[in-house]
């Protein structure tokens, strides 16, 4: 445990207890964004790129345990490895107008992303995996009048996995291993790094929608259908560091109506908020069932299934007042009941909640040529005990009336 031993050069007969671990993780990343807005009579072709380098060190170290060595090193680290990656990608962005009232909107993304992990301490799982992504959109915008306009579009968009869906080189101490095809012909695992398990995550996105607006009131009504293949979803389960695991499904379905706006019924109210209903529901996607709620150890079909995370309703409402430079207003946020699991499984149902919440931010005041601005909060104003989320059987309670303030300077 914890690779403590004679093979690791602290002799030991006994594994340590209530360990407190230490994980770290330094991160460097350097990155270029250059574009190109170019004019050409009817429309504007912005072409550009983007460059990152990102490099990362992860250890993870005991603090505190109970039974270790007599010799135990401190500053052991129990694993250790370099993550990387990099990326390259190219864009063009079209805005075409055939007429005076319509916009056609053509996009292209080429993308080339490649993991790494090197220099991984003990086991030497060491790979890197190229990616490559051509992402289109089309679109079309046409204004009715001065007040009113309406669209359409059609993306296809990829992503690839994360680096943990891959490989969790922090897990291997207990047994996780690489996620790509293995032979084991000899008695020796061999891994086929070119091979991984993990998909990439791909969307076919189509909206359509309406906008509205005037010199005091706006409001917009979008609809979307979004189908996924190989969709990365919450499993409803976590890793040692509590972030969720994921998984792709292979095919899921988001469909749903957005309604956004804002009104001024006075000159200095305004009334702002938005509202999302959508049904996101697993289509084609079986797991082993290894906790039991179906059939322990067997394969079964989720299909048609609520995904995990995802509440069918959302809706904000907020309220500001404004006078002579002091800001204040009451926001409502409502989330509707969702599965912390993706087996419909009531016990795991986190509850739908509505919490409210103030702001206060007076005029600024000028103090010796710097400018202070002080912001006041009450969250949670009427006390609700609610919880925020959840991962499987494990939830995760909000924060009671909780009060904030702080202070902004501009020099």
């Amino acid at each position: 445990m914890l690779r403590i031993g004679y093979r690791y050069g602290f002799p030991t007969i006994q594994n340590p207890a209530n360990a407190l671990v230490r994980a770290f993780v330094g991160n460097n990343q350097w990155g270029w964004l250059p574009h190109l807005d170019i004019g050409h009579g009817s429309g504007t072709l912005t072409v550009g790129g983007e460059l990152r380098i990102h490099r990362s060190t992860h250890w993870g170290k005991i603090q505190y345990a109970e039974r270790l060595p007599d010799n135990f090193d401190p500053d052991y680290h129990f694993y250790e490895y370099n993550g990387e990656k990099d990326i390259l990608s190219l864009y063009g962005h079209e805005l075409y107008r055939p007429a005076k009232s319509t916009t056609v909107m053509v996009d292209l993304q080429l993308v080339r992303d490649v993991y790494r992990i090197s220099n991984e301490k003990y086991l030497g799982n060491n790979f890197a995996l190229p990616y490559f992504f051509a992402n289109p959109k089309v679109g079309v915008n046409y204004n009715i009048n001065e007040e009113w306009n309406g669209y359409l579009s059609c993306g296809y968009t990829s992503r690839e996995p994360t680096l943990r869906n891959l490989y969790a080189a922090e897990d291997s101490y207990f047994g996780a291993t690489p996620q790509f095809k293995a032979d084991t012909a000899g008695g020796t695992v061999i891994y086929h790094f070119d091979q991984p398990l993990a998909k990439p995550e791909r969307l076919l996105d189509l909206e359509a929608g309406a906008v509205f607006g005037s010199q005091n009131a706006h409001f917009s009504a979008d609809v979307f259908w979004m189908e996924f293949t190989d969709e990365l979803i919450k499993s409803g389960q976590v890793d040692i560091f509590g972030q969720p695991v994921t998984g792709n499904a292979e095919r899921t379905r988001h469909v749903g109506v957005e309604f956004d706006g804002s009104i001024s019924p006075a000159p200095r109210l305004t009334l702002s908020g938005n509202f999302t209903y959508s049904i996101n529901r697993l289509v084609r996607y079986s797991v082993i069932d290894e906790l039991g709620y179906i059939q322990q150890g067997a394969l079964v079909s989720l299909d048609d299934n609520p995904i995990a995370g995802f509440p069918d309703v959302l809706a904000n409402l907020r309220i500001t007042a404004r006078d002579r430079g002091m800001t204040a207003s009451i926001d409502a946020k409502y989330v509707g009941a969702f599965y912390t699991d993706n087996f419909k499984n009531e016990v795991n149902r986190n509850d739908a909640y509505l919490v409210f919440n103030a702001q206060l931010l007076p005029a600024p005041v000028g103090i010796a040529g710097v400018d202070l601005t002080l912001r006041a909060e009450v969250r949670n104003i009427f006390n609700k005990l609610y919880f925020l989320g959840g991962e499987g059987d494990a939830f995760f309670p909000a924060a009671e009336r909780n009060y904030l303030m702080g202070i902004t300077t501009n020099f």
